[in-house]
């Protein structure tokens, strides 16, 4: 408060209301209803690279040398999660985006 002629109300702004148990509980069920088949598929090509990456490693263990592949589909969860989280339309094609636009492929 810098003077006494200022209200204290004036010198801390309302805050919003607190979030509950319950609304908090109805908007993480209606995520994941709306969004959890594009993270499925998402994780399910992080899966295969996974797979694919420690069959190579068993194969041969310099394979092991190829495990940042594991980062474009760890991006394209991410970027999914990131549209979902902003409130924006997500879409599984945004998650591939992420390999062509910021990788070069």
């Amino acid at each position: 408060m810098a003077s006494r002629a200022e209200s204290p109300s004036a010198a801390v702004p309302s805050l919003p209301r607190e979030p509950r148990l319950g609304g908090a509980i109805r908007a993480a069920l209606s995520d994941f209803y709306f969004n959890s088949l594009r993270f499925v598929a998402a994780n399910l090509i992080w899966t295969v690279v996974l797979v694919f990456l420690w069959v190579g490693f068993l194969a041969t263990p310099p394979a092991v040398l190829l495990t940042p592949l594991l980062a474009f589909p760890t991006a394209s969860i991410f970027r999914i999660a990131g549209f979902v989280h902003r409130g924006e339309l997500a879409s599984f094609w945004d998650g591939l985006a992420v390999w062509r636009t910021d990788a070069g492929f």
